[in-house]
């Protein structure tokens, strides 16, 4: 089963280097995307949460937002495995991420790409503030990710877990992941941790995202 597992993650980091590196356009996304996705603001960085159980999720009684059902145990040893891994892949994904966003913001990129959807301007210059923003703050949200990871370890289990799948979605958030990892092709928003983000669809090694205390 540690094969098995140590396997299926290995080859979705990998894709998942991969789809950071070629991460396109918040534009491209669909009306239907945009609704399934969540987005980052200030209540999911907060470190205290009031927490209750749902059906087969856990939910953010704050945002109502769910999250995967883990028992607290098996969530502070995610949490010391994202800690560990985190230290040796999120510097590569956070460095393949520094040279996409770059390489969008010094060509006004986000601003002429062509898309599918409307043009508006408003929203395409605001994606270019984001990248400029994650480009500025990625020392701090690689640290935001080691301190959330050792939170969820040491103090508690589900709120470090939101912390660090909230730094994940800050940091990769952006177009689809080109290169699916699993059934369908989802927006892009992490490398490491899937089931830490709200609203999960799959877990890193693969297993039942509605089954309890799977990886």
């Amino acid at each position: 089963m540690a094969y098995d597992f140590l396997k299926t993650a290995s080859f979705h980091v990998g894709v998942g280097l991969l789809n950071t590196a070629l991460n396109g356009f918040a534009s491209d996304l669909t009306e239907e995307d945009e609704k399934k996705s969540v987005g980052i603001g200030l209540h999911h960085f907060n470190p205290i949460n009031t927490w209750e159980e749902g059906f087969e999720t856990i939910v953010d009684v704050d945002s109502g937002e769910n999250y995967c059902i883990d028992s607290e145990g098996v969530v502070r040893k995610k949490c010391a495995a994202a800690f560990i891994a985190s230290m040796f892949f999120e510097p590569v994904g956070l460095s393949l991420n520094l040279l996409n966003k770059t390489c969008k913001v010094l060509t006004f990129a986000s601003l002429w790409v062509p898309s599918a959807k409307e043009y508006d301007f408003t929203k395409r210059v605001s994606e270019w503030a984001k990248d400029l923003f994650v480009i500025v703050a990625t020392p701090i949200i690689f640290l935001g990710m080691l301190l959330s990871s050792l939170y969820g370890v040491v103090a508690s289990p589900y709120d470090g877990r939101k912390l660090f799948g909230s730094f994940e979605r800050l940091a990769y958030s952006g177009g689809y992941q080109f290169i699916a990892r699993y059934d369908e092709i989802h927006p892009h928003r992490y490398l490491l941790a899937p089931c830490f983000q709200p609203q999960p669809v799959c877990h890193l090694g693969g297993g039942n995202i509605n089954e309890q205390d799977v990886w």
